[in-house]
């Protein structure tokens, strides 16, 4: 795996080793902002120690967004982009808490 953005090479690594080491979410949600690349996520977070584990777009905003339904198994999320951050964020009327944060990359949990 190559990442050509070294400066996100660190937020990625991190943002993955917290949701393996924090979370035993099986569902997890990427908001991916456009020139972000979800691949290095599936490489860290989709592996032979998490094999049920399965990613999928969230919050899509162009044409396909017709193919992402709603899921209420999300139970992480992680959130790539230069927005700001908020403490507690809502989807699909879940409420989930930000539980890692590096610039870009932030994590939130859902909140039971």
């Amino acid at each position: 795996m190559m990442i050509r953005r070294k400066e996100i090479l660190g937020p990625y690594i991190n943002g993955a080793i917290y949701i393996n080491d924090n979370s035993n979410c099986e569902t997890i949600g990427m908001d991916i902002e456009n020139g972000y690349l979800e691949y290095p996520l599936w490489n860290m977070l989709v592996d032979l120690e998490h094999p049920k584990r399965n990613l999928t777009h969230i919050n899509v905003s162009n044409e396909s967004k017709l193919l992402f339904g709603y899921d209420n198994s999300i139970c992480s999320i992680i959130a790539i982009n230069q927005l700001e951050k908020k403490q507690v964020i809502t989807y699909q009327n879940f409420e989930y808490t930000l539980s890692f944060f590096e610039q870009p990359v932030a994590v939130y949990i859902k909140k039971y």
